[in-house]
């Protein structure tokens, strides 16, 4: 059968099968004007959920308030959890002193402005995030390459690369 023969033929292409646009709707008529929570999933407005912001964006925290404050309470009451975490956290500093001592130096002279941070080292069009300091080498305190967060990752993994 000929491709216009079966055209023809097609519900799709009858007069009948065509449909008129609908008229918009405005969106607070719409039964659900928000988001569903991922915890309780429940339809919600948009007003009960936080805002976190990511790369500069703002968005909608996942968990409703009501989810949110029922977690970070669960948590928090956990008796054995905060003590867990900060002799953690400890730990970890011992360990990586030398880290520890670059960051709070860095930290240190730009807070006093002895140290301005410059372009990334990267610039293109991939750079997202905040420009940071990247250590290639710990012991060297100062000696820092200024980086966006996107390319302060991919440093870092090289880093790594290069120490395995």
């Amino acid at each position: 059968m000929p491709g216009s023969l079966w055209k023809a033929q097609s519900p799709q292409c009858t007069v009948s099968a065509v449909q008129a646009p609908k008229a918009a709707t405005p969106s607070h008529d719409l039964p659900h004007h928000g988001k569903t929570c991922a915890r309780c999933k429940e339809a919600k407005p948009r007003s009960a959920f936080g805002n976190r912001v990511v790369g500069g964006r703002t968005y909608a925290q996942a968990y409703c308030r009501d989810c949110l404050s029922g977690y970070v309470q669960r948590w928090q009451g956990d008796p054995d959890k905060r003590p867990r975490m900060v002799a953690a956290q400890r730990a970890s500093k011992a360990r990586h002193h030398d880290r520890e001592l670059a960051r709070w130096s860095v930290w240190s002279r730009l807070r006093k402005g002895r140290l301005v941070p410059g372009a990334c080292v990267r610039a293109d069009d991939d750079c997202r995030g905040p420009i940071q300091a990247h250590h290639d080498d710990y012991s060297k305190r100062l000696e820092v390459v200024w980086a966006c967060r996107r390319h302060h990752g991919e440093l870092d993994r090289e880093r790594r690369e290069r120490a395995a």
